[in-house]
């Protein structure tokens, strides 16, 4: 197995049977790819695979540029915003009122949140994470909105309700998915196999570490 990479690049030991070598460097090829080819001599010589280089989790998502509202000062931004033109010599006609009004807004949040650009966080949703689910939880995120604007016992019992029926619909799911995977393992290797994925999950969900 050879991947071509830019210099200067080191041979290394490979883990596959056939004990092939590859080639690894710094900028190296990404290939959605490989297919191993066995020796001309060699007990495995009826022997081919293609090893799957994707990886296997989503793409990064694109670094976007957000104003740093955390370190906003409230009480400068207060004191900049008596002491401008909008509000010490603000214009007579509508348009130029609004130009002013967003110029100078606009200008005082670069000065106290300038932007920073933010890169997003890529992680890999579970198998079961279906569009339903993604629907329950963004119903639930926007009653959860909805209450933190106007705090009244109506919408936090509104909230509460669909919390409840995300807490279900994600543990259903989680049921449903690794029931059936478990149903339709063809043989005890597949079963053990799923086994080890689903402890392995558990295992780093409940490490107080990992929230």
């Amino acid at each position: 197995m050879a991947v071509v990479v830019a210099e200067p690049w080191t041979s290394v030991a490979c883990d596959a049977p056939c004990g092939a070598h590859c080639r690894r460097g710094r900028d190296a090829v990404r290939l959605p790819s490989v297919q191993v080819l066995p020796p001309s001599l060699s007990d495995h010589s009826l022997i081919s695979v293609n090893v799957n280089l994707q990886p296997g989790h989503r793409q990064p998502a694109p670094a976007v540029r957000r104003h740093q509202w955390r370190s906003l000062d409230f009480d400068g931004f207060y004191d900049n915003l008596r002491q401008s033109v909008l509000l010490t010599n603000s214009p007579d006609d509508c348009a130029s009122l609004v130009d002013c009004y967003n110029s100078t807004l606009q200008s005082l949040l670069d000065q106290h949140a300038p932007f920073a650009v933010v890169k997003r966080r890529a992680h890999t949703n579970a198998p079961w994470y279906d569009r339903q689910c993604q629907s329950v939880k963004a119903a639930t995120r926007r009653l959860e909105r909805v209450y933190c604007r106007d705090k009244t016992e109506s919408n936090r019992a509104a909230w509460r309700h669909q919390s409840k029926l995300l807490r279900s619909t994600l543990h259903q799911h989680y049921i449903d998915y690794w029931t059936k995977t478990a149903d339709n393992a063809n043989d005890s290797k597949a079963l053990w196999s799923k086994l080890h994925i689903l402890l392995k999950t558990t295992q780093q969900s409940s490490c107080p570490s990992c929230h």
